[in-house]
């Protein structure tokens, strides 16, 4: 739906000016990621899944990642839930905090996409600062969610399950179908406007099933080691991105 109110072009313009920035954070993020479990914690496969998770696209990243290297449902389930109360966190300080810094537009757009976990979220987040932050911060989130892609490939090869495929994020595909359709095509402005109406209540009922998903079991089942790794790794991306977001966007 927000696909199709915007234009092909600018989300190709926008996802080259940035790449760089883009493909730089998430290969920082998972090498911290990667360091820092290993000295928190000896759970490999958690490891994997906050890094991950932490890196490219939270939620989609750990279901796509678990069948792959044979996470068992609790570590999944735990690994969710703090990725799910981080967004929630996200949610709420972001934008005071892009604020108080003075942020413009573009700033806090590339900042949200970079280190908010998932892309309703992101989406979300970057709405509550303005219409432009929106725009910049979908078309970044979802670069950053191809991502994912090599990081199946790699993990399948590295585990051996020659029988697990990467899956397709089906949502980028037709997000991009949907903008280049925008663009070539005439769209009658009261469709545009029903689009873009439609595209926020869904954005709502995503992040209250998002929230939905935080349950009692899977909060008590909360291990120091593991809330200490991804809030610890969460909060270095998002400090050290923001400095380097200041400084060169």
């Amino acid at each position: 739906m927000i696909g199709l109110t915007l234009d092909a072009r600018q989300l190709i313009e926008t996802s080259i000016a940035h790449s760089a920035l883009v493909s730089a954070c998430v290969i920082m993020t998972l090498v911290i990621g990667f360091v820092s479990g290993g000295l928190i914690h000896d759970d490999r496969k958690i490891n994997l899944l906050v890094s991950s998770g932490t890196a490219i696209c939270g939620g989609t990243a750990v279901a796509s990642l678990s069948p792959t290297i044979g996470a068992r449902p609790e570590q999944t389930g735990v690994v969710l839930t703090l990725v799910f109360c981080l967004n929630a966190i996200a949610l709420i300080i972001f934008p005071l905090i892009g604020g108080w810094l003075e942020m413009s537009q573009e700033q806090f757009g590339v900042w949200c996409a970079v280190v908010i976990h998932d892309t309703s979220s992101v989406i979300a987040t970057a709405a509550r600062f303005g219409d432009d932050s929106a725009q910049i911060a979908t078309i970044l989130k979802l670069f950053r969610t191809l991502w994912l892609f090599p990081l199946l490939i790699l993990a399948g090869l590295v585990e051996s399950r020659q029988h697990s495929r990467p899956g397709v994020p089906w949502f980028v595909v037709l997000f991009l179908f949907a903008a280049t359709l925008g663009t070539e095509v005439s769209i009658p402005n009261f469709l545009i406007s029903s689009s873009s109406w439609l595209s926020q209540t869904l954005l709502v009922i995503a992040l209250y099933s998002i929230g939905s998903e935080i349950t009692r079991t899977n909060v008590l089942n909360f291990r120091g080691s593991v809330v200490l790794h991804g809030t610890l790794l969460w909060v270095l991306t998002a400090t050290s991105s923001l400095l380097i977001i200041m400084e060169i966007v």
